[in-house]
């Protein structure tokens, strides 16, 4: 009964903490927010927020989700395609939704079109001329061409994307195939639109629900001054007196690989139409004993979700709720045990969105979740009771930058049970975090978030410690923990990124007997090349320092600099 009042308590505590976190966001809104409160908002009047990042998901180009409806060609020609104003719905210029930039797309995708009427055009002259003529094809962008080989078309024959789009989509009205016999090149852009559609091709239907395949190749080569742990992939570094010795590892476990479900939209009680959709992925980074060419499968998501403009429902496995935003990092491990809270566990999560102008968007975002400790994993076992997350998170759109603003206040509480032999502890499990991203410029910005909780292995805090234990000793104390990352990025071209960070994580020394690791930080620099959106490579250095207790055998102090080189290939 007492554990249940506590828990009680602290849900409350947590509740409060975010009501107050909510309503010191909502005044840092109204404040950042330009436009007046219009009514009947919807999701479509601001942009969904995506990311695109190397190591997971950090950033992506705001796209309005109404600014553009879907064109396709008919079946008689392609010269009648078209992309007009009329695309956008009345009420999205009534509420503002319509910038400059948008109507400067719809003015880019309208030369396009006209482009491609062109090289269809060019086409039938060739074939009823018999001469084929090398024409430039601009890209949609800049107007310039860049010199990057294209690749075979089926036949054998090498083209323009443009041309080989132009002949699969007059093929589709029932003419003859025209391809062109000339040595031509392909854009940068025009390579990642032929890899983007052929890619659209491969998913497959089953009845009404649509399956995507996706995944990441990822091969990396670590070099280390001294010792890690993993070596592979680092987390923190082991005491350099007795591990110093220089390492070099090589790994492709961090590949994974995924469907994607894309069903049909549901009624689903008062809270309407909603549409379907869920995912499975894997990696081969269960650490289970294996050698580094040994990787077990690792189940990183697995869920079912329903969602609309206003809410969203999801059941499975996926991201936490707390602490959202993810590192601009190489190492597979995110900044995990060094200041970057959160993991993947099993949860009921419930969404609310309130779109409170056309460019401010606030969510409130709860799941009942079991945490999984990888300190004692062996003898984890659940708790009495869910943990309870929440989030109320803001993302404000500017017309200045088309990355948003994005800041929140999150938290949870719980319990955690360890069973040593036949003695059991329960210890509570809480945090209250903040996360904060502010793009300063479209080619640089700033992101980080805090924490502050108890009993944090189970979403790799506390340098994933949560209980004062070791081999029947200690207080078995539930272990404080403080900590955060931050970070600048810049993009110095839109395929050249650089990336700057540090991250701590220090547990309060006075829960601690006999727990090891006293504190642990990295400081980390990197820069990354795009061939194209699906092949990038780059180079990473970071410094790790981990300061054990002082009667630790082999030392104190770890210490080690680490350089990585890493390819990845998306598709």
């Amino acid at each position: 009964m007492k554990m249940f009042t506590r828990y009680i308590t602290d849900s409350l505590k947590l509740w409060v903490f975010l009501a107050g976190g909510g309503l010191v966001c909502f005044l840092a809104g109204t404040v950042m927010a330009e436009n007046p409160i219009p009514m009947n908002i919807t999701q479509a009047d601001i942009t969904h927020v995506s990311s695109l990042q190397v190591s997971d998901i950090v950033r992506a180009e705001m796209v309005p989700a109404a600014s553009v409806s879907p064109v396709s060609a008919p079946s008689t020609s392609v010269t009648s395609v078209a992309v007009t104003s009329a695309a956008v719905p009345s009420e999205t210029v009534s509420t503002g939704g319509v910038t400059p930039e948008m109507m400067a797309r719809f003015e880019r995708l309208e030369a396009e079109t006209q482009r491609l009427r062109q090289e269809v055009a060019r086409l039938r002259t060739e074939k009823s001329v018999g001469k084929p003529q090398s024409v430039s094809v601009p890209t949609m962008d800049s107007g310039m061409t860049a010199p990057i080989p294209a690749p075979a078309t089926m036949s054998g024959q090498v083209g323009t994307y443009a041309s080989v789009l132009a002949s699969e989509m007059v093929q589709s009205s029932g003419q003859e195939s025209v391809q062109p016999s000339v040595q031509e090149t392909m854009t940068r852009e025009e390579v990642d639109a032929y890899i983007q559609k052929h890619i659209a091709d491969s998913a497959w239907r089953v009845g009404p629900v649509k399956i995507t395949p996706y995944g990441r190749i990822w091969a990396s080569m670590l070099v280390s001054s001294s010792r890690t742990m993993p070596q592979d992939a680092v987390m923190y570094a082991l005491p350099s007196d007795a591990y110093g010795q220089t390492s070099t590892a090589f790994q492709a476990r961090s590949s994974r690989l995924g469907l994607k479900f894309d069903g049909p939209d549901l009624p689903f009680w008062f809270f309407g139409e909603m549409k379907s959709s869920g995912k499975v992925e894997i990696d081969f980074r269960n650490n289970t004993g294996n050698a580094e060419n040994k990787g077990s499968v690792l189940l990183r998501e697995v869920y079912w979700q329903l969602e609309n403009d206003t809410y969203k429902i999801l059941f499975g496995q996926t991201k936490d709720v707390i602490s959202p935003l993810n590192t601009g990092m190489l190492n597979y491990y995110n900044v995990w045990g060094a200041g970057n809270l959160g993991y993947r566990s099993p949860q009921l999560q419930f969404t609310r969105y309130y779109y409170l102008t056309c460019r401010t968007r606030m969510e409130v975002t709860t799941a009942l979740s079991q945490l999984c400790g990888p300190d004692f994993a062996a003898n984890d076992s659940p708790g009495s009771y869910p943990t309870i997350q929440g989030r109320v998170g803001w993302t404000i759109a500017r017309d200045c930058n088309r990355y948003p603003i994005q800041f929140g206040i999150s938290g949870h509480v719980g319990e955690q049970r360890y069973d040593f032999g036949a003695e059991s502890d329960r210890i509570s499990t809480w945090s209250a975090n903040v996360d904060l991203s502010v793009p300063l410029t479209e080619r640089c910005g700033i992101r980080g978030e805090v924490f502050h909780g108890q009993g944090l292995a189970g979403v790799f805090g506390g340098v994933n410690q949560s209980i004062d234990y070791r081999g029947g000793l200690g207080t078995r104390n539930s272990i404080h923990s403080t900590g955060g990352w931050g970070e600048f990025w810049w993009d110095w071209t839109d395929q050249l990124h650089y990336c700057v960070g540090y991250g701590i994580d220090n547990p309060n020394d006075d829960d601690m007997e006999v727990t090891n690791i006293r504190e642990n930080s990295v400081i980390y620099t990197n820069i990354v090349y795009d061939f194209t959106k699906f092949l990038r490579t780059g180079v990473e250095y970071s410094y790790w320092s981990t300061d054990y207790r002082d009667d630790m055998p082999g030392g104190n102090k770890g210490r080690a600099h680490v350089v990585e080189w890493m390819w990845q290939l998306e598709f």
